[in-house]
């Protein structure tokens, strides 16, 4: 008999008020691979931050104004929390395991970039894989995984994150992935 099993990796975050008001603070980052329907999240009573949650593989559902959406391969969805979204596994309805990458942060002086991506983008955005966004958000995820990391570099790259994703919107652009443009400024 094949045992279904959760995965995690997480790695949250407290860091001491070095900077009064920084741009962004990582509050938590994780790789999760779900197959039960255990998986559940309501966001009526959690800290005030935003999460950005994308899907690696398999699907997940994300309740959003009354409406199930299944969010599968390279769609993330972009949730202000606290809120009155859920988010979860139905062996029913989705694909297993849903494996994701996910960011809980607080937003800061970001705030604005943070309006940008939900009025442009909206909640549910898909991200290419390899795109400029993608790859900042795993390096991101590789980065958190190091012992006593820098809570600035940190709150750096989710800021870049933020920034790839709000580009990404823009009309008529196609962004090249970061491992193509490193390679073209290593050429010059």
């Amino acid at each position: 008999m094949d045992k279904k099993e959760d995965k995690k990796d997480n790695y949250a975050f407290h860091f001491l008020n070095d900077v009064e008001h920084p741009v962004v603070r990582l509050n938590a980052v994780g790789k999760e691979s779900c197959s039960t329907n255990s998986y559940y999240w309501g966001n009526d009573d959690r800290p005030d931050c935003y999460l950005f949650q994308y899907t690696l593989r398999g699907s997940g559902t994300v309740k959003l104004d009354g409406e199930e959406r299944v969010v599968g391969r390279e769609t993330g969805f972009f949730l202000k929390l606290p809120g009155p979204e859920c988010y979860y596994f139905d062996d029913k309805k989705n694909e297993a395991p849903w494996e994701f990458i996910y960011l809980l942060f607080e937003s800061g002086g970001a705030e604005e970039y943070c309006r940008y991506i939900e009025e442009h983008l909206g909640r549910v955005i898909t991200v290419p894989t390899g795109s400029r966004a993608a790859e900042l958000l795993s390096d991101l995820y590789a980065q958190a995984k190091r012992p006593n990391e820098n809570p600035f570099l940190l709150g750096s790259m989710v800021f870049a994150f933020l920034c790839a994703l709000c580009d990404s919107g823009r009309e008529g652009r196609k962004s090249e992935p970061l491992l193509v443009v490193n390679a073209k400024a290593c050429m010059e």
